[in-house]
């Protein structure tokens, strides 16, 4: 189990490439719901940059790698002097950790907590991360502002949107804040990715 969870972990990260840069467009060209259509289409996807985790009693920053495509979720995270701290792989509902105690199949989020230390949302993160909402799941404070701070609570957790930048002809933030009364979860993302792309270029951002 831990060699096969390995390397499809190697073989996610070694397929993946930047999502192509393309010129700014104008405020005037801009539209938010030809924006989430065509962020939406993009079914494979992933990040790379730092995510901040803070709860009651506990705080830590770290690495992050997340690649999606239709079917699974993988996590890695690491920190420069230890290495990876876990890899995190979620499908159909079915959860997978490699941490250094082994690897572990979890039954729910509940687990996730004992095993890793924190839990988090990953079925609404992957939706709120691409400064989409969750479907069919109720949305308050909604503002509707891009290219500015975005802020709306859903589930029970209040999400806070910013710095969005232009890719591929759409706009996705790269500063995501997800809080709820027990866990604070900061993710700044240094790069978007895409797999079956290998191209490689940066992001336009704009204030």
């Amino acid at each position: 189990m831990k060699v096969l969870v390995v390397s499809f972990l190697l073989l996610q990260l070694s397929a993946c490439a930047s999502l192509v840069n393309k010129q700014s467009s104008s405020s005037s060209d801009f539209s938010q719901v030809n924006n989430n259509i065509n962020v939406s289409a993009q079914r494979n996807w992933g990040v790379v940059g730092r995510v901040s985790i803070k709860q009651e009693n506990n705080a830590w920053l770290a690495n992050i790698d997340w690649q999606h495509d239709e079917v699974v979720d993988e996590l890695v995270i690491s920190a420069s002097l230890s290495g990876v701290l876990a890899n995190i792989r979620y499908q159909e509902k079915q959860i997978i950790v490699e941490t250094q105690d082994g690897v572990q199949v979890l039954k729910n989020n509940d687990e996730l907590q004992r095993v890793v230390g924190f839990n988090p949302p990953i079925n609404y993160l992957k939706y709120w991360a691409r400064g989409l909402v969750v479907p069919n799941v109720e949305l308050l404070n909604d503002t509707g502002l891009v290219k500015e701070r975005r802020e709306f609570e859903q589930a029970g957790w209040r999400v806070q949107l910013s710095k969005y930048r232009e890719v591929s002809d759409i706009w996705l933030p790269h500063s995501v804040s997800v809080k709820n009364k027990r866990l604070n979860i900061k993710l700044a993302i240094e790069q978007w990715l895409k797999s079956v792309s290998y191209t490689h270029l940066r992001a336009h951002e704009t204030e």
